[in-house]
């Protein structure tokens, strides 16, 4: 039996993100909020940890892609890049207000991520 997309987990990301994605410039971007709500979710996030979240809801990534939003999400001041170049950690720094704002998608992320622990 097929699901209700506006049930399926997948889609509901998507969607938070979209809508999000419109109301803040440097948000503007869609894979941006995903980085942004993955590395929320996860507190400290490693850079293949953040290619997984993006890759479980766009699909494949280019990795330069990548590293193009990243980028611009720490110029943003939105997430600090934290220990050595060759295994940097990005932490988020955000307000209440973008935190607020970004709940639900990250809680949505941080229930995928625990489902998929337990498979």
């Amino acid at each position: 039996m097929a699901t209700c997309p506006t049930m399926d987990p997948r889609y509901r990301v998507l969607s938070e993100a979209q809508e999000l994605a419109s109301e803040y410039e440097v948000l503007s971007n869609r894979v941006r909020i995903l980085i942004l709500a993955g590395v929320v979710a996860l507190g400290k996030a490693k850079w293949n940890e953040i290619r997984e979240i993006i890759e479980r809801y766009e699909g494949r990534i280019n990795p330069n892609t990548l590293s193009f939003h990243l980028k611009k999400l720490i110029q943003a001041g939105l997430i600090v890049r934290e220990g050595s170049m060759e295994s940097p950690r990005y932490v988020p720094n955000i307000s209440e207000d973008i935190a607020k704002k970004i709940e639900k998608l990250v809680n949505e992320i941080r229930k995928e991520l625990e489902a998929g622990e337990n498979d």
